[in-house]
């Protein structure tokens, strides 16, 4: 029996940022940072949008890319060791 009884939590809104680097008109670096929070502990903690990535449940950021000019969406997901589990999101245009 586990003594963890909320939901995990994206306190404060996730942010993205354009990283210094090659950028074309096909790919620009991003870095999304965020803070997932339960109130016992984070189990599992995954980038689900715009690609798959396993991430460290005590992550704060997450480098990918995205094509600019155009909305993509980033989706982290977190998981309690009970399994409830909560999205955090951020549609962005990036230029």
């Amino acid at each position: 029996m586990f003594g963890d009884v909320t939901t995990p939590t994206f306190p404060g809104r996730p942010v993205s940022c354009c990283e210094g680097g090659t950028c074309s008109t096909a790919y620009a670096p991003v870095t999304l940072t965020y803070r997932a929070a339960d109130d016992v502990r984070v189990g599992s903690l995954n980038g689900t949008a715009p690609a798959k990535a396993a991430l460290s449940v005590t992550s704060t950021s997450w480098n990918s890319g995205v094509r600019p000019n155009t909305t993509t969406t980033f989706t982290i997901s977190a998981k309690d060791w009970p399994g409830r589990a909560r999205r955090g999101e951020l549609g962005q245009t990036l230029r």
